[in-house]
């Protein structure tokens, strides 16, 4: 073997690739498309709620209207909107674990006053479809 022939490698395969854009994935093995299935909505926001508001007060007073999503950690999922100095700005979004809870709360708790911890009158809230 002469050392300065160059050494031949094994050609490498090119990998398969993969078409994310299509709706190749949506056929069956029969060819007849599977149905698409509907994205349902789980989320109400919520406004004009007080600056001192805790997403505690949020959660209990919207588990009326059905269960409150909750995160891996186990932590309801009501998100609280803050400025840019930290404060909270008066919107929440809260997420309930069934979308048949949306409706629900939108007829039951829009335009009704948020009841506060320290027994004054809260202020009266929005509460939208997302």
């Amino acid at each position: 073997m002469d050392e300065n022939a160059p050494v031949e490698r094994p050609k490498k395969r090119k990998k398969k690739q993969e078409d994310y854009t299509s709706d190749k994935r949506l056929k069956q093995d029969d060819g007849e498309e599977k149905p698409k299935r509907e994205r349902q909505t789980t989320s109400v926001y919520v406004t004009n709620l007080p600056r001192d508001v805790a997403a505690a007060e949020i959660a209990e007073y919207f588990s009326k209207c059905g269960m409150i999503g909750e995160d891996a950690s186990g932590q309801k999922r009501v998100k609280l909107y803050y400025d840019e100095d930290g404060k909270v700005k008066g919107d929440a979004l809260v997420t309930y674990f069934k979308p048949e809870s949306v409706p629900l709360a939108i007829q039951l708790l829009d335009d009704t006053e948020l009841p506060r911890a320290n027994g004054k009158p809260g202020p009266i809230i929005r509460v939208q479809l997302v």
